[in-house]
């Protein structure tokens, strides 16, 4: 497996406002199917006449009632429609999905291993960085690391660094199993760490170099949310190195 060109792609965040494009759910929502495909058959070629079959179908045929959501249903096709692009880095985020990337980026206390995820060059999902201090940290998780399976189930290359890890986050305390290939080797080890609290830091510093000489600043997020965070953490590195006595050098 091809690993030296390993890079992390970043993460585009498609907000679909669903009320602005004239989805709405439930009885008014199925009253309005003709009027929607009327609307969207005008500016493509597409044949929307299918997908209302289809729609149709899954909700009088499917064996389990219990399971039609229409919600769902509509979040399933703008998902799918965003996946038709094929592009790692551009994902249709449900609003529960985002309320965790928003908690997430924003620092705020989730639920997981503690380890931030990206794709490779050949978008397969890899480790990009363990957090310190983390249970993924302690457990051998490294940069770079491929992650095959989770409990046993294999990741399947449908599925994105969202989908991935919302199957690894869970309670504190409680355990997943990861298949993991480490970076140069050639068989996979089962890894299993238990969850705990994590938060992530806007910014971490920490001396680098033979004699410890080089100040490194590691930014973990960068939002307008944690924006005043993150100049306070600034000053606050920025005091500590100047009150070192050794001479401290300043690397881009």
């Amino acid at each position: 497996m091809e690993q030296q060109n390993t890079k992390k792609l970043g993460i585009a965040i498609l907000m679909v406002c669903l009320f602005a494009i004239g989805f709405v759910s439930g009885r008014l929502f199925q009253t309005n199917k003709a009027t929607i495909s009327n609307a969207l058959s005008g500016k493509s070629d597409a044949n929307f006449q299918l997908y209302w079959n289809v729609w149709d179908l899954m909700q009088s045929k499917y064996v389990d009632s219990s399971k039609i959501d229409e919600q769902e249903m509509i979040y399933g096709s703008i998902k799918g429609m965003v996946n038709s692009f094929d592009d790692a880095a551009t994902v249709f985020l449900d609003p529960e999905e985002t309320q965790t990337f928003n908690e997430a980026s924003e620092g705020k206390l989730f639920q997981g291993i503690g380890a931030e995820l990206g794709y490779d060059s050949n978008k397969q999902i890899i480790v990009v960085s363990p957090l310190e201090g983390s249970p993924a940290k302690a457990a051998g998780i490294k940069p770079g690391d491929y992650i095959l399976t989770i409990d046993g189930v294999a990741i399947t290359s449908s599925e994105t660094v969202y989908d991935v890890v919302a199957k690894i986050r869970g309670e504190a305390g409680t355990k997943v199993k990861l298949g993991i290939l480490h970076k140069g080797d050639t068989k996979a080890v089962e890894i299993e760490i238990t969850r705990s609290d994590i938060t992530v830091p806007s910014m971490s510093l920490e001396y680098v170099g033979d004699k410890k000489d080089i100040a490194l600043f590691k930014v973990n997020r960068f939002t307008d949310s944690s924006y005043s965070e993150w100049t306070k953490n600034w000053d606050t590195n920025v005091s500590k190195i100047r009150s070192k006595e050794s001479d401290i050098r300043f690397e881009r």
